[in-house]
């Protein structure tokens, strides 16, 4: 049974206890920000930097731009928003989200990269491009064949939503970059209890 967007988003989240806080790179929150945009008028965009803390809803509503760094912690809070705002508090559909993302890239950061690398390639540097984007955590592939792959995310900030999303994006990636018939299988999940996310994702 999934959460309602009456108790979604939890209240807790995966700060790194004695440790400095880690950042993302601005580029990925400039797409979830043009997803709620694009997924309601003003008014309700307005509703939805409500949902955050003073200190992040000022940075989220002024301008924002590809080389700016945010928390790790305003960027969980931004896919839990997103979640609770415009996908009826329903996790799992933070899929969609992460789909958003890489289409929303490709008028800018991911044009290139998509239209010269094949499936293989581009999931295969998985790990290179997750770390231009954040300082924590890793994005690894391993059991590379010519039609499937193994990815595993260790990520300390991994929720369920977050994890839903990176289905997305590799999803996303993988047809952007020609391949048909995308099969994931989500064999460990780090929101359910497991050390990481593992996904075994096969295509045509």
């Amino acid at each position: 049974m999934h959460s309602t967007t009456a108790d979604y988003p939890p209240t807790t989240n995966h700060t790194l206890k004695g440790q400095p806080e880690r950042t993302a790179k601005g580029s990925g929150v400039i797409s979830m920000i043009n997803y709620a945009k694009q997924h309601g008028d003003e008014q309700r965009f307005e509703r939805f930097l409500q949902r955050f803390s003073p200190e992040d809803r000022e940075t989220l509503g002024g301008i924002v731009t590809p080389v700016m760094r945010f928390k790790e912690t305003t960027n969980q809070a931004l896919i839990n928003n997103l979640v609770a705002e415009f996908l009826d508090g329903d996790p799992e559909r933070a899929v969609e989200l992460g789909r958003f993302i890489i289409d929303d890239g490709l008028s800018t950061i991911y044009r290139v990269f998509f239209k010269v690398g094949s499936p293989k390639m581009i999931i295969a540097r998985a790990n290179r491009l997750w770390r231009q984007y954040h300082e924590v955590g890793s994005l690894e592939t391993f059991d590379i064949e010519s039609k499937s792959i193994r990815v595993r995310l260790t990520f300390p900030y991994t929720d369920l939503a977050f994890c839903r999303l990176m289905t997305g994006t590799v999803f996303s990636s993988l047809e952007r970059s020609g391949a048909n018939n995308v099969i994931l299988k989500h064999e460990k999940c780090a929101a359910k209890g497991d050390a990481y996310c593992q996904y075994y994702v096969t295509w045509d």
